[in-house]
């Protein structure tokens, strides 16, 4: 099945322009193990020694979750301001909605080949050299 990538970034964005930005559009609507319309990860979302769970609501308390708070909010996001800017930029960790959620997106860039010079891996919105990407949110 072709999927018509120009469309589906045009009613994401109506979606997003119209405050659907708390509802992250969800990976698994095209990558899961029912939606046959593009590479179908579901085994790997299951995965937790390889992959964080979606889904899960950022607590109120981080710090006593042993987790790191986030910087910054956007527009229906919170992010963690890795260069201190003020800007959520596209190689900083995101929580989605009110309840401030990890999702897909929230690690990964979704279809967006721009990555920091010299790094590569799976869209990832950092290299995870080290855990980078994990310490992000969550404390040693």
């Amino acid at each position: 099945m072709r999927v018509d990538w120009l469309s589906t970034v045009v009613a994401l964005t109506v979606s997003w322009a119209a405050g659907a930005s708390a509802a992250v559009p969800d990976c698994r609507d095209c990558h899961g193990e029912l939606a046959g319309r593009a590479a179908e990860l579901a085994a790997y979302y299951g995965e937790p020694g390889r992959h964080h769970p979606v889904g899960v609501a950022f607590p109120d308390n981080p710090e006593a979750a042993s987790l790191n708070a986030p910087d910054g909010t956007g527009d229906g996001f919170a992010y963690f301001d890795r260069n201190g800017n003020g800007e959520p930029d596209g190689d900083e960790v995101r929580l989605y909605g009110p309840g401030r959620s990890v999702e897909c997106a929230s690690c990964h860039r979704e279809h967006d080949g721009a990555v920091s010079p010299g790094f590569v891996p799976a869209w990832l919105r950092i290299d995870n050299t080290a855990d980078a990407l994990c310490l992000t949110c969550h404390r040693r």
